[in-house]
């Protein structure tokens, strides 16, 4: 199978409420919180991003120089709960690498 590799806009900009919309929410658990102690931030994200778009709105946003960008999707899983089958909600996560010597604190919470 060949696959098509678009051409990507590099230069393009990001508005202030853009960068809000990608970037939704902090991944709140033990590993995320780990990772804090090595300049990562765990953030869910809008599942139409992509690596450049998340890079940019963290710059933008938090005002922290970024090393690289890691992307996790995850997929829906089927639960039951009180005898009903229901779908989880699927999910799309970035591990954004800070770089060394940046103050991530404000970001994760920890004064």
């Amino acid at each position: 199978m060949i696959r098509k590799y678009y051409k990507r806009d590099f230069n393009r900009k990001l508005s202030d409420a853009l960068s809000f919309q990608i970037l939704k929410s902090p991944c709140v658990t033990e590993k995320a919180s780990i990772l804090s102690s090595q300049n990562i931030v765990v953030l869910k994200v809008e599942k139409s991003s992509n690596k450049i778009d998340i890079k940019r709105a963290f710059e933008k946003v938090f005002e922290l120089d970024v090393d690289k960008v890691r992307v996790i999707n995850t997929k829906p899983k089927l639960r039951s709960f009180k005898g009903k089958w229901a779908r989880r909600a699927s999910e799309k996560k970035a591990m954004i690498f800070v770089k060394k010597g940046q103050d991530i604190n404000k970001i994760v919470g920890v004064e």
